[in-house]
């Protein structure tokens, strides 16, 4: 509990204390949100958690806010300025982005394990503010594949995806309300077929590293999901019709995961 709040407080002035997280210290946002996700891996459903809900709460709002105006400013590139002048970010500007971005998305996770891990009785209000953070900050994530230069920030984006997919969310713990909202921020017309586009384009291009394996591990997941899952059928139908895409998807992610998996099945 002591290390959920250690890395709570650290997260909450990483967040607190910079105008544009871009230009402030992205390194201390990552350790921190890192710091985040591996205190909550270690809760237990029955330890007493009112006071870092409380405090989970006001974080989550918090990068939900910092998020948000983030993406604004982010969207705004590339649209006519005065003088019909266009914004184009910078290769330097684009990896920023991708930095924060990450960060952003690995302490998302950590608070959707805090929702699944959240111990009844259930304070709704907290849980829904919590809940809000992540759905702001899983809306943000509208960069082009050219700014995931490294596989730690595309992967924390697909490991925040997949998070949202697992269908383990107990309603006992996790009230119905954040469940559905959750939903629908990852069934947002269009997001994950942006995501996996982004996956396809990076493999196609990188070494073949661990990092860059685990991206696609994951990726292989949420396609799963998306064929699984009913609530998905739209934005299944959406990848589906890129036959581009879907081929891509077959060669870089299904197909070497699949036979990474039998392979492994065997040798077991």
């Amino acid at each position: 509990m002591e290390a959920c709040l250690s890395a709570l407080a650290a997260l909450e002035a990483c967040l607190s204390s910079t105008a544009n997280v871009e230009t402030e210290d992205r390194a201390a946002f990552w350790e921190a949100a890192c710091s985040w996700v591996d205190a909550t891996d270690k809760l237990k459903p029955g330890d007493e958690q009112g006071q870092l809900l409380r405090h989970a709460a006001i974080v989550a709002t918090l990068l939900g806010h910092v998020m948000s105006k983030a993406a604004s400013a982010w969207d705004t590139d590339g649209a006519k300025k005065a003088g019909s002048e266009i914004s184009v970010p910078t290769p330097g500007t684009l990896h920023a982005r991708a930095d924060v971005a990450a960060a952003a998305a690995k302490a998302a996770s950590g608070f959707v394990t805090l929702l699944k891990r959240r111990s009844p009785p259930l304070n709704h209000a907290l849980l829904q503010q919590v809940t809000d953070g992540v759905v702001a900050v899983t809306l943000c994530f509208r960069l082009p594949a050219a700014a995931w230069q490294q596989a730690r920030q595309l992967g924390a984006v697909v490991d925040l995806a997949a998070s949202l997919l697992k269908p383990d969310r107990d309603s006992a713990t996790c009230p119905a309300s954040s469940v559905s909202a959750l939903a629908r921020a990852i069934n947002t017309p269009g997001f994950l077929v942006a995501l996996l586009r982004n996956v396809a384009s990076r493999l196609a291009v990188e070494p073949a590293s661990q990092g860059w394996r685990e991206v696609r591990r994951i990726a292989y997941y949420v396609v799963l999901q998306m064929y699984c899952l009913g609530h998905l059928a739209e934005e299944y139908g959406r990848l589906v019709a890129d036959e581009h895409l879907v081929q891509q998807l077959l060669s870089l992610v299904v197909l070497p995961a699949y036979f990474k998996e039998l392979d492994e099945g065997l040798s077991s």
